[in-house]
């Protein structure tokens, strides 16, 4: 290969580096802990976003799980869902004893903070649905 032929190669490498970068770090995980009894007497989750593979992404989200709650939800943290480019959003009551609580993953933060707050209102009970305030809101890869 000529000099003149490298070159041409070499441009339209790097042009396709640039026009289309792949994104290696995309892989994202939810990891849940309920308590025996009901997240009432211990919730744990832990959201693992921009992790180079779906394993790291778990790995991460159970660690962080287990940095959550009380020992009694730590030990029942296991991964509940995996994403690439999309939103995660956990709510709960931040008061202890009560069971409200919710997680989702869709495609934009908004739709995730929705969903999140609806689930967690679903199982806060009447009295306490107001309560359902965001925890953890993270995005993955090109998800906004």
């Amino acid at each position: 290969m000529n000099n003149s032929h490298r070159t041409i190669v070499g441009l339209c490498l790097l042009a396709a580096a640039t026009l289309c970068p792949i994104r290696a770090d995309a892989a994202g995980a939810v990891a849940e802990g309920i308590a025996p009894g009901g997240p009432q007497r211990g919730y744990s989750v832990g959201l693992a976003t921009n992790y180079a593979d779906e394993k790291q992404a778990k790995e991460r989200a159970v660690a962080e799980c287990k940095k959550q709650g009380n020992l009694a939800s730590q030990q029942q943290c296991h991964v509940v869902a995996t994403f690439t480019n999309q939103c995660a959003t956990s709510v709960e009551d931040p008061k202890p004893g009560t069971p409200g609580v919710g997680w989702a993953v869709q495609a934009t933060q908004q739709a995730a903070d929705a969903e999140a707050i609806t689930r967690c209102k679903s199982t806060a009970g009447r009295d306490r649905q107001a309560f359902c305030t965001s925890i953890i809101r993270r995005c993955d890869g090109s998800a906004k």
